[in-house]
């Protein structure tokens, strides 16, 4: 599409700066803010609810460059949610700290080398000046999604976002959650380093740094690793091991041997464990056995047999 001259951002960045902001208060704003999503950003205008501020950004001499968003962050989201440790009464006070970036747009004509990255940087800053103004809350945590088939995700990189991971490709339409299958790359920007310690109550706690957010992102490379963490959706069974005596092959002994078993859940170094019904532990096992992934170690029997703990050391996450 052709642009005309007069509309044309070009050259160095310093030729736009200091870049001016204007938060949408207005009617007037919030349709031009909409008609730019709609016109330019390939999601289009999104309905934003709960909790949220939107901007307009100029040049120094007025020159239209762009808009931003942000509202609420999502209430599930599996990379971030392992990052930060919590449990539901955790995420439920902490959720109020941490917003979503929800639209991004740099005009098409806009070509201004660096002025991207510095936009998310600046406007970082505001918004940590604004959101506790109008909703009372300092903001921890900042999180994005990018999607990797269209864009590189360079500028947030040059803002020093980081990668931590990716989303499952579902999104919520009218009330409900759709798998589309497009999975986005997720970066956050930490504020508050200290947000495990202040979530859990732990000094202990380690802080958000970025050499934390790297180990996050490999542990988030490994999907069987990711898998097995996710506690939430394990399919917990039984691993019978290669020893397990040859006499005890009805599914009575079976329940039997296992009424009083723990399983040892992966990721976990409290080292707390999860009762499961044998019969279906039973069931799942008679189907996926040999090559269970998920193992557990029982308690012996009154006769005094039953599985080694050893083989739970030789569990994938141990």
């Amino acid at each position: 599409m052709a642009w005309p001259e007069a509309s044309r951002v070009e050259g160095a960045l310093g030729r736009y700066r200091p870049l001016r902001w204007e938060l949408v208060r207005t009617t007037a704003q919030r349709r031009q803010w909409r008609e730019l999503l709609a016109q330019h950003h390939y999601l289009g205008a999104p309905q934003l609810v709960g909790a949220n501020l939107k901007y307009l950004v100029y040049g120094r001499g007025g020159e239209r460059l762009g808009a931003l968003g942000w509202q609420s962050a999502v209430q599930h989201l599996g990379c971030r949610d392992r990052m930060l440790g919590w449990n539901a009464v955790q995420r439920a006070g902490g959720l109020e700290h941490v917003v979503n970036g929800v639209r991004f747009l740099v005009l098409l004509w806009v070509k201004a080398r660096h002025l991207a990255s510095v936009m998310l940087s600046e406007n970082l800053r505001i918004l940590q000046r604004d959101w506790p103004r109008h909703y009372g809350v300092p903001v921890w945590l900042a999180e994005s999604f990018v999607d990797r088939q269209r864009f590189s995700g360079a500028s947030y990189r040059a803002a020093n976002w980081q990668a931590i991971g990716w989303t499952r490709g579902f999104a919520k339409r009218q009330g409900r959650f759709v798998h589309h299958g497009q999975r986005k790359e997720v970066y956050v920007y930490v504020m508050e380093p200290r947000m495990r310690q202040l979530l859990h109550g732990d000094e202990r706690q380690p802080l958000l740094s970025r050499a934390f957010l790297l180990a996050q992102r490999r542990s988030e490379d490994q999907p069987s690793l990711t898998k097995k963490m996710r506690m939430k959706n394990l399919n917990i069974v039984f691993w019978i091991p290669p020893s397990f005596p040859g006499q005890m092959r009805g599914s009575g002994a079976l329940a039997a041997h296992y009424r009083d078993a723990t399983v040892l859940v992966p990721g976990d170094t409290s080292h707390t464990t999860r009762h499961c019904q044998p019969s279906k532990c039973i069931q799942s096992s008679a189907r996926r056995w040999p090559g269970c992934r998920t193992r557990s170690a029982g308690k012996p029997d009154s006769n005094g047999t039953g599985p080694d703990l050893s083989y739970a050391r030789d569990a994938p996450w141990s």
